[in-house]
């Protein structure tokens, strides 16, 4: 499903924020990605998603060579990998149900494809009663749960979340990871970039974990470590 090889990224300042990293996650995984900040998370992140390009190695999602890929062949490559982000980029004049469909309407699916499959995603992530409500008018759990929604609607084979549980308080960030887990068992790979320890102990899933942009760590059923340089 994910395979790197060999992949580093050098930024023009200098910055080898990604070092001769490989890196395999197979179908249906579900992998925490730590570190702490400036470890090359981040970077990863926005190499899986094809935001940026390796300066060496290869990169492959859900079946595509993101080096290769074409502008034509683009739009199939964001069907099959979706992203939640850390602070939700929710349009706050548009309704709960109106996010959510703008992932819809931006690949031009029928109105009546709408129709149907949005209560499907407001059901799944609990938010059937918000369908009408503005964004700011919810918690900001509530606010990730219809991010969460907008990214699966299209029932992607990958699931990116960056930091989803960094604005969210314990109880809301253990329901957040509760979800995801729930879409993964549906049969959806996510991958959750994070430095929210809690969350990393209590599901004791795979963990990998980056440290000046090299991989020190891969472990099943991991842990978070603390203090780690």
């Amino acid at each position: 499903m994910i395979v790197l090889h060999d992949v580093s990224k050098v930024y023009a300042n200098g910055i080898h924020a990604l070092k001769n990293i490989s890196l395999e996650v197979g179908q249906e995984e579900f992998v925490f990605l730590v570190g702490v900040s400036g470890a090359g998370k981040s970077t990863l992140v926005r190499l899986l998603i094809r935001e940026e390009l390796p300066t060496a190695g290869e990169v492959i999602v859900a079946g595509h060579n993101v080096l290769q890929l074409s502008k034509r062949n683009l739009p199939l490559f964001r069907r099959k990998v979706s992203m939640v982000f850390q602070d939700f980029r929710l349009l706050p004049n548009k309704t709960v149900a109106e996010n959510v469909a703008m992932a819809l309407q931006v690949a031009n699916r029928s109105r009546q494809e709408i129709q149907e499959l949005v209560p499907e995603a407001l059901e799944l992530v609990g938010l059937t009663p918000y369908a009408e409500h503005l964004p700011l008018t919810l918690s900001g759990g509530e606010q990730q749960r219809v991010a969460i929604a907008r990214a699966v609607i299209r029932k992607p084979e990958v699931l990116i979340a960056d930091e989803p549980t960094g604005n969210l308080d314990p109880m809301s960030s253990a329901d957040i990871v509760d979800l995801l887990t729930r879409i993964n068992r549906l049969g959806t790979t996510v991958i959750m970039a994070t430095h929210d320890s809690d969350v990393v102990n209590r599901s004791r899933r795979r963990v990998v974990e980056l440290v000046r942009g090299e991989i020190v760590r891969d472990e099943a059923r991991g842990t978070y470590h603390y203090g780690r340089l």
